[in-house]
């Protein structure tokens, strides 16, 4: 699975869930997976 794919992948599951401490804990990792393939494309720039 790529980073763009379970950037994704928890977006659906974001939707998909009521419990609100389970969506905040999954917006959490989005933000670090995105933090990271940010981090990814600026090394690849260098």
């Amino acid at each position: 699975m790529t980073l763009k794919e379970a950037i994704n992948h928890i977006d659906e599951v974001i939707k998909d869930t009521e419990c609100e401490e389970c969506k905040k804990e999954h917006i959490q990792l989005k933000t670090w997976l995105i933090e990271l393939q940010e981090f990814r494309e600026q090394k690849e720039m260098i």
